[in-house]
């Protein structure tokens, strides 16, 4: 499974690359990749033997926060008054 998360409190390159450390040494953890820039993390992941609670709690460990991303969807009304 790919997921896409956002990683809060990374403020360098040390960081992000601790992120990516630590979750690329997980057997079930096919790729991680994050970008410092923008705080997403992009990860793929067995999902039958690893779920988003451990990946969560694994950046939690390290110092940071993940959170999934939300999508907001904008609906526009013509005609009100």
């Amino acid at each position: 499974m790919n997921k896409e998360l956002i990683v809060e409190g990374m403020s360098c390159a040390a960081c992000s690359s601790a992120v990516e450390r630590i979750l690329n040494k997980q057997a079930s953890v096919v790729s991680a990749s994050v970008n410092l820039t923008t705080k997403k993390l992009n990860v793929e992941y067995d999902e039958k033997n690893f779920g988003i609670q451990e990946i969560k709690d694994l950046i939690s460990k390290a110092g940071f926060e993940a959170k999934e991303m939300t999508k907001h969807v904008v609906i526009p009304v013509d005609g009100m008054t």
